[in-house]
Order: C-alpha cells, then structure tokens, then sequence
C-alpha cells in the first residue's frame, strides 16, 4: 500500500506540473504573436500578474525558461513513478515466489508424488514472473488512468457539456474491446497449460537424458518436444 500511495502521489504532482507546462505556453505564444497587453490572453494577464507579484518581469525568455523547467520536473517525476512502479512489482513477485516455495515445501509428500515437476518448474520459472509483470501493469494503468481523470478536469473546466459527449462517445466504442475480455481469459488459460507440457516435456528429457540415449529414442524425445512446443506456440501467437 505505501507504493501504490507514493505512486500516486507521484502521478498527482506529475499531472499538475505537466498541466501547468501546457498553460504557460499561452504567454509565450502571445509574446510571439503580439506585444499589445489589449490582444493578451486572460490566461496570460493571470501568469503575467503572478510573476510581477513574486518580483519577475514577464519576458519570452523568462516563460521559456520556466516552460523547459516545468518540463524537465515533469520526466523527473515520471521516473519516479515508473522506479515505483517496478519496485511494486518485483515486490510482489518476490512476495509471491517466496510465499509458493514455502507451501511447496510444507507439502505433504503426495504431492510431489502427483505432480510434475515439469508443472512446477514451469509455474517458478514463467507464471510467477507473469502474476508480477501483471501487477507492474496493473500498477502503470492505474497511474494511467488516474492522470486521466486528472486531465479530464481540465476541459470540464472549459466545456462540461462538449467534455460529456466526448466521454460517451468513447466508452461506447471501447465496448466491442471489453467483450474480448472473455476471448483472452481462455486463451491465456490455453497458455498456461500448453506452457506447463512443453517445459515438462522439456525437464523429463534432460532428467532422463542418458536413458534415452542409452536406448537410442532421441527421435520420439525430439518428436514430442516439438509436438508440445508447437501446440504451445499456436496459442501464444
């Protein structure tokens, strides 16, 4: 929880660094186009008033200096969320692997007896890591979806009603990708098991390696490794 928080934090000051950058473009723009203070924008007459108030005389260079330093704030602070963002990761991969590893040792003795070894180098080796990219996803979008909402704030500010339709419009045609939810969840079922066969196929060969040429059957071990590997790949691709 403290990450999520702190990458929170980090996605909140971010999002207003980056929002503050884009509106201080208004008075460099009209710096650019027109010296007369009657054509300014509101928007830069309330810049404009906030430096004369700290003691700084508006001017192109000085807009431009601070646009570039706001800028350079904003990809500081979105390392820093995307540093958190791994550290919330690994986090739990190591939570989760650690966990596993000690559940499988306080196992009853029929279980390694019933399972394969192949399964269970597959689920150390791969699944893990994906549950933990999968949190590090799920973490990014998060942050993602919280400068989002961040960012919508701005154009209700200027048109609530335009903001709505626009918001509408977009949720109706992601409709068509919420329903091929159902479609992923099986086939990443399909992955996983696949997986599991061909890295058990995998491990039994190299455990048996010496048997197996012993008897000369390194065709029918090469055959069902690239059997299992292929059915692997057709659902993967």
């Amino acid at each position: 929880p403290r990450l999520f928080v702190i990458n929170i934090l980090l996605i909140v000051i971010m999002t207003i660094v980056d929002a503050t950058a884009i509106i201080s473009l208004s008075p460099a723009v009209d710096l650019l186009i027109s010296s007369s203070s009657e054509k300014t924008s509101s928007i830069s007459l309330y810049i404009n008033s906030i430096l004369n108030k700290i003691g700084i005389t508006p001017s192109l260079g000085i807009i431009l200096f601070i646009i570039l330093l706001l800028h350079f704030l904003r990809s500081a602070f979105s390392i820093l969320s995307l540093y958190y963002i791994l550290k919330i990761k690994y986090a739990v991969t190591g939570d989760i692997l650690v966990g596993t590893f000690k559940d499988f040792f306080t196992a009853r003795w029929s279980f390694f007896s019933t399972s394969s070894q192949g399964i269970l180098l597959n689920t150390f080796t791969r699944e893990i890591t994906n549950v933990g990219d999968s949190f590090g996803a799920m973490a990014k979008l998060s942050a993602n979806m919280l400068q989002m909402f961040l960012y919508i704030i701005m154009p209700m500010l200027i048109s609530w009603k335009l903001t709505i339709v626009a918001l509408v419009s977009g949720f109706v045609f992601s409709i068509p990708f919420f329903m091929l939810g159902r479609i992923s969840l099986a086939l990443g079922k399909e992955n996983t098991s696949t997986s599991n066969k061909f890295i058990s196929v995998l491990q039994e060969s190299l455990s048996t390696a010496k048997i197996i040429l012993g008897f000369g059957n390194q065709k029918v071990s090469i055959k069902k490794l690239t059997s299992s590997f292929n059915a692997h790949l057709r659902i993967a691709i």
